[in-house]
């Protein structure tokens, strides 16, 4: 899940040059993502009978789970959530009807990240 709100500004100057414009904005956004333990068979080692698998020629126990990867185990279970704050300014400068000049800048912090 995500819920992202956003405030952006913009403003054209017609007589710096042929134009300029201004830009700037701020965002605030939360994240969450959710993995929930599958049901005990998509997991659990229940048939440890070994077999001959000719593709690898070796016996092996079959892997528990749909097409061999298991299912979500409890441990596996997660209920994450973090937040992140980000801000840009920007500046587009028509210097004159052949030359323009654009810059932008942007930050970013994340609840979670620590640099």
């Amino acid at each position: 899940m995500q819920n992202t709100a956003s405030l952006d500004v913009s403003k054209h100057f017609p007589n710096a040059g042929q134009g300029l414009t201004l830009n700037f904005g701020t965002e605030f956004r939360y994240e969450n993502y959710v993995i929930y333990h599958g049901e005990y068979n998509s997991y659990a080692a229940v048939d440890t009978a070994q077999r001959y698998y000719p593709s690898i020629g070796a016996y092996k126990a079959p892997a528990s789970g749909s097409e061999g990867y298991p299912g979500y185990q409890p441990s596996d279970a997660v209920n994450a959530s973090r937040t992140n704050v980000g801000g840009y300014v920007e500046a587009s400068l028509d210097v004159t009807s052949r030359w323009l000049i654009d810059g932008a800048a942007r930050f970013e912090n994340y609840s979670d990240l620590a640099l």
